[in-house]
């Protein structure tokens, strides 16, 4: 980035107000609704405008009635973070009064199609998805589960039902 830029007006100020009304990540290819991990930013217009202020200069766009973020790395995308739950976030797209809690659909390298809500268990991520791995990470323990098209974080709440699911590239696909 360039000082210069810093006083151009956000790309986005412009896009459409509408905004996707299902969600859904397919596993297999690492796209949501069409959109692909890795992708040049532009191609999140489908979307439409983000609900937060200048989105690519914080690094991420916030879709707070959809309990979405898409996080934007070097203008490409850089992971989709689903908040299924309200609460504290590093961010803050789950405290903002235009929040609702994401409800996606998963589709399955099998070609089947499954609900995620805020009431889905580990196990049923799991049955899904496959085992959630343990790692640290920076200091911190992590849980993902690897599929064929991303690496998908995993956050629980003390029910062990999905608080969060963090979709990003595979390792040997990050840019």
């Amino acid at each position: 980035m360039f000082p210069f830029d810093l006083f151009r007006k956000d790309p986005t100020y412009n896009w459409p107000e509408r905004a996707p009304v299902q969600l859904s990540f397919d596993l297999a290819r690492g796209q949501m609704n069409g959109v692909t991990l890795g992708a040049h930013y532009e191609q999140l217009r489908a979307f439409g405008r983000p609900s937060n202020r200048k989105p690519l200069r914080a690094g991420h766009l916030g879709y707070a009635p959809l309990g979405l973020e898409i996080g934007v790395r070097s203008e490409h995308v850089d992971g989709f973070t689903c908040h299924f739950q309200g609460g504290e976030a590093f961010t803050g797209i789950d405290t903002s009064p235009e929040f609702s809690p994401c409800h996606l659909e998963l589709r399955l390298p099998s070609g089947s199609r499954v609900h995620v809500s805020g009431q889905t268990s580990q196990a049923e991520l799991e049955a899904w998805m496959g085992p959630i791995a343990q790692s640290v990470e920076a200091g911190y323990p992590v849980q993902y589960i690897l599929t064929p098209g991303a690496y998908v974080g995993v956050e629980l709440d003390e029910q062990d039902r999905v608080r969060i699911l963090d979709f990003e590239p595979l390792p040997d696909r990050a840019a």
